[in-house]
């Protein structure tokens, strides 16, 4: 039985859209990558939420494990938003006090887990 024309149309319009949409986000990602490349920020990929959580690691030795492979500055994305990791209590000091106008849309996050700070710093 052939199918209709209704139909092959509609799978071609859906395998378009996602390649282009694929190309897209990877074209995105690259350029990200060289924007903190060109600034000398290792990016870092991450695990997503869901096999972090099936993690045997506890979250705050998962963050001391990439501050001792990555070093105490380090770019990923984190929920699709590029965030700057600064495991370093002065620079982090001079960010949220001295400098605190030049850094916008900043957030602040200890993951409710107040022990991995002393485990990172």
């Amino acid at each position: 039985m052939p199918m209709s024309n209704a139909v092959v149309y509609s799978t071609a319009t859906v395998a378009v859209s996602g390649t282009l949409l694929w190309v897209w986000l990877k074209w995105k990602d690259a350029q990200l990558r060289r924007h903190f490349r060109d600034r000398n920020i290792q990016f870092v990929d991450f695990p997503n939420l869901i096999s972090q959580s099936f993690s045997k690691k506890h979250f705050e030795q998962e963050e001391y494990d990439r501050v001792k492979k990555y070093g105490k500055i380090f770019a990923t994305k984190i929920f699709g938003q590029p965030t700057i990791f600064v495991a370093d209590p002065e620079l982090i000091q001079l960010i949220l006090s001295k400098d605190f106008t030049s850094f916008t849309n900043r957030r602040v996050s200890f993951l409710g887990y107040p022990s991995s700070l002393k485990i990172i710093f």
